[in-house]
């Protein structure tokens, strides 16, 4: 709660980042953590609502739950492709953020990952994805376009609820690049 921080540099040196170190900072803008930084635990910048960007290190394999929940100024994020899983409610109330690409390494997406993310337009995700619990885009009332590239992967994510699935909202689903203004479910597909 140190409210006052406006910027934290990092050393290579540090390897992890504890369970809500920064926990409402609210005065932080932006951090710089190195690619040393192979975990960051829940919470750690829950309710830095001034910090803009976020780019997770490549070491990082698990986006822990709440890790950048109400993050209200948080425009931009990058995932590394060593990611596999993003935890419950890790970006939950990030409300200015608007674009997000899931990686192919993901697997799974938890619960309310993205919950009330109202400036959130468009969403690409990956293959790799198998599960996307619920909630996990409840209230981005914005939601208008969803990016696949196979629409045999995307038939067999498991969503976990109706809210879950981000076409609830009335989104444009794209297949490599093209609107789905017609879909064949393919063969295989139980």
């Amino acid at each position: 709660q140190c409210v006052s921080l406006t910027n934290v540099i990092i050393p290579d040196s540090v390897i992890s980042i504890g369970e809500r170190s920064f926990t409402h900072c609210a005065g932080l803008t932006e951090i710089n953590i190195p690619d040393s930084v192979t975990h960051i635990g829940k919470a750690a910048f829950e309710n830095c609502t001034n910090l803009l960007e976020i780019i997770i290190p490549v070491g990082i394999t698990r986006i822990e739950g709440w890790v950048f929940s109400h993050c209200s100024s948080l425009t931009k994020i990058t995932i590394p492709d060593s990611v596999t899983s993003i935890e419950d409610s890790a970006f939950a109330w990030c409300t200015g953020l608007i674009s997000v690409t899931i990686p192919d390494s993901v697997t799974s997406i938890g619960w309310g990952t993205f919950y009330n993310c109202t400036s959130l337009t468009s969403i690409t995700i990956a293959d790799s994805v198998t599960e996307i619990e619920e909630d996990t885009f409840f209230d981005c009332i914005n939601l208008k376009n969803v990016y696949i590239s196979d629409l045999k992967s995307w038939c067999k994510i498991d969503f976990m609820d109706y809210r879950s699935n981000p076409l609830y909202y009335g989104a444009n689903l794209y297949v490599n690049g093209e609107l789905a203004t017609e879909i064949t479910i393919p063969d295989g597909v139980t």
